[in-house]
């Protein structure tokens, strides 16, 4: 499992309701300023900001006052996520539109922004969010509302957070032969279809979808092969290398070494 801080230093402190019954939504982790953050998920860092001082004792900070923050793309059960790490000190280790590694450092905890004492702040929402929106898990809960297993009334919150921060124990698909002789439209009940579209359910693409893992390459299957092809492979929209089906070098390319890539069977 891969958590948001540096090990040893997970107590817990606000979860889904602030002491005053007032909405957080999110998981606190009181920790000392200076504790690393983590990536708890592969991903694109989608939005920061950086340079806001860590309040001093006394100073807590006001409402709306700025505030560090790196907010990481990912994706949960094949949508996509977004995952807020808020009160961070200055001096962030990430930029906008860099890839991480899950455990790889994206800062360090601090006491920026509207904050009464150092900690972590964290929250995962559905969707790739920015600046502008990253409270977004915020809105059109009701006041009234019970902590969620996992989706909020307003179907944005993922909570509690932590449900992300470990990865999926892998399944019969997520190694093993892929035939590339199977991987193009039409082909039906075949195994390295099965595990073409369960490798796609693992990587982060802008409007993605998540596959069931039928083994029938039809065309909910080709057009999220086609995704990956112009997003992640860089292909031209129109042209064979993005027509939805996988060749040889596109298909080494997809797969990592977990698989055993043939052209035959």
């Amino acid at each position: 499992m891969v958590t948001p801080l540096a090990p040893k230093m997970m107590q817990l402190g606000t979860t889904w309701r602030y002491s005053d019954h007032s909405l957080h939504a999110a998981y606190d982790y009181p920790v000392p300023v200076g504790t690393t953050a983590r990536a708890v998920r592969d991903g694109t860092i989608l939005a920061t900001h950086d340079g806001v001082a860590n309040n001093v004792a006394p100073n807590h900070g006001f409402s709306g006052a700025p505030v560090n923050f790196v907010m990481l793309g990912s994706t949960f059960r094949g949508r996509p996520i977004s995952i807020l790490y808020l009160h961070l000190s200055p001096g962030l280790s990430v930029r906008t539109g860099q890839q991480v590694k899950a455990g790889q450092k994206i800062g360090r905890s601090g006491n920026s922004g509207h904050s009464f004492g150092p900690h972590l702040h964290v929250a995962v929402m559905f969707g790739h969010h920015d600046e502008a929106s990253k409270f977004a898990y915020l809105s059109g809960i009701p006041h009234d509302e019970a902590p969620p297993k996992r989706v909020a009334s307003n179907g944005v919150t993922i909570y509690p957070p932590n449900q992300v921060y470990g990865r999926a124990k892998p399944g019969p698909f997520d190694a093993g032969l892929v035939v590339v002789d199977d991987l193009h439209f039409g082909v039906r009940d075949s195994d390295s279809v099965r595990r073409l579209q369960q490798r796609l359910n693992h990587i982060s693409l802008d409007r993605g979808v998540e596959l069931p893992v039928t083994g029938n390459y039809l065309k909910m299957t080709r057009d999220e092969v086609r995704k990956w092809q112009v997003q992640k492979d860089v292909a031209e929209p129109g042209t064979e290398a993005a027509d939805g089906n996988l060749g040889p070098l596109q298909a080494r390319k997809l797969f990592p070494k977990a698989y055993r890539v043939r052209d035959h069977a």
